[in-house]
């Protein structure tokens, strides 16, 4: 703490005059401000949405409403990490010119054409199944429900595919266009859940109005992307596959890493509705939430951070790595720390203020939740510097672990527990797959690299 103090103080000039992931170095300033602005106006976001949504929809409804949101999330990883793919190819030089670009996102786009439409059936279909099992929602029209799986489904495909542009935007450190058109879309999903609460829009109405404001920013930001690379799909169609396979290749790692994100939140909440009830997945969603709107407010330095991460790796900046790496631990560890303390203490004074008195949080809950997130935050952070080592599949590994202890273990706590049996599972598979694995994998590696190519020790 007292370095991290120093560290502080000492580059303060630094930070207001060349941006505060320059205090990191080499030009991610702007991308780590944007960012930190994107995500304080989704969180905005998220503070009025959902208690206008719980006190639109009621209690069942609004537990259905977050399990839909979950399992459609699933829809974007149609993306198959194409975007992640193409920052990796635009930050390493392997696509450094307008032609060679253009076949890469034009594979990237097929590949998220195809999967996209894919897993879109399949929520689909896990959806018409659980709506036969599921007799408690003999109270909720099963047309009303499927309207909006519908319209949600169709609306997070077209935002799979135009989301692979972002992956542009951040190789070429401009993530800041990113962040600033997502600040857009955010904004006009506050504007579409007025209109859906004021006209009393129901389920279809407000998954529209959340993914339709989102898509907003995506759909900008290609066109900004457009305006400079057009992809090309002439390599396709004469089968040249080269491109195809090798942003397939470098993609399935993303696409792994994403798949366990998001089954870790919003497959989880669908889980806990389908095995437990609409009203526990309202609950357990809620924290889930919470969960998200934090690690998102301290992943604005991961995201820019992880291009200048692999940089440094590829020009053999070890000095530099292992300043920001020490730096970068401390800095969010610390805050880390700080918040899984106040959520221990106080998580259901901070839901009561957010929504309302529906739910209570047990103390034992509560601490348990504390210290799954803390663990989350550690080994996020740890999975942007393994990329940034170009350990993706060391990571995808860990994640895959992970989910499937989850998974496993949830659908035995879950009918048992409810929403603490997934919260029980949520920390120990943290524990058992990355909270020790992690740092060993990523400081063996760096050791490894800095004594093959300088002889010296980490």
């Amino acid at each position: 703490m007292k370095e991290l103090g120093k560290w502080t103080s000492g580059n303060l000039r630094r930070a207001w005059e060349r941006g505060f992931g320059q205090v990191l170095g080499r030009g991610i300033g702007i991308g780590a401000l944007t960012g930190l602005l994107s995500r304080g106006v989704g969180i905005l976001v998220q503070i009025f949405a959902m208690p206008i949504a719980l006190h639109a929809l009621g209690v069942d409804r609004f537990g259905v409403f977050l399990m839909l949101m979950g399992l459609a999330q699933w829809v974007t990883l149609g993306n198959f990490g194409m975007s992640d793919a193409l920052t990796r190819f635009v930050a390493g030089g392997e696509a450094n010119d307008a032609e060679k670009l253009g076949d890469y996102l034009g594979a990237a786009l097929t590949f998220s054409l195809i999967f996209g439409t894919f897993l879109a059936l399949v929520c689909g279909g896990i959806i018409l199944g659980w709506l036969q099992s599921k007799a408690t929602l003999s109270a909720l029209p099963w047309s009303e429900v499927l309207e909006a799986s519908v319209i949600l489904l169709g609306l997070m495909m077209v935002k799979t595919i135009t989301a692979t542009f972002q992956g542009v935007q951040v190789g070429r450190l401009k993530s800041y266009k990113v962040n600033l058109f997502q600040i857009v879309g955010k904004l006009c999903v506050i504007g579409l859940l007025a209109i859906a609460a004021f006209a009393k829009a129901g389920l279809s109405g407000f998954v529209a109005a959340m993914v339709g404001g989102l898509l907003v920013g995506d759909v900008l930001n290609a066109y900004d992307v457009m305006k400079q690379v057009y992809p090309r799909f002439k390599n396709i169609c004469k089968k040249n596959y080269i491109k195809l396979k090798l942003i397939l290749k470098t993609g399935l790692s993303y696409s792994i890493i994403n798949f366990v994100a998001f089954g870790t939140t919003g497959f989880l909440v669908f889980l806990v509705g389908a095995l437990a009830e609409p009203s526990e997945a309202a609950r357990f969603g809620l924290l889930m939430r919470l969960w998200v709107m934090i690690t998102s407010l301290l992943a604005i330095i991961n995201l820019p951070v992880w291009p200048a991460f692999l940089d440094a790796f590829r020009e053999n900046d070890w000095q530099w790595l292992k300043i920001s790496i020490k730096r970068l631990l401390m800095l969010e560890v610390s805050v880390g720390l700080v918040i899984a303390m106040s959520i221990g203490v106080g998580v259901s004074q901070i839901l009561h203020l957010w929504v309302g008195e529906y739910f209570e949080i047990s103390s034992k809950e509560a601490w348990f939740f504390a210290l799954a997130l803390f663990q989350a935050i550690w080994a996020y952070c740890w999975g942007i510097i393994l990329m940034g080592l170009q350990k993706e599949k060391v990571v995808a590994v860990t994640h895959l672990i992970r989910f499937v202890i989850i998974v496993t273990t949830g659908i035995f706590m879950i009918p048992q527990m409810g929403a603490n049996g997934a919260i029980v599972a949520l920390g120990g598979a943290y524990f058992v797959a990355e909270t020790f694995i992690l740092p060993w994998i990523g400081l063996t590696a760096l050791q490894r690299r800095i004594i093959k190519t300088s002889g010296a020790r980490l």
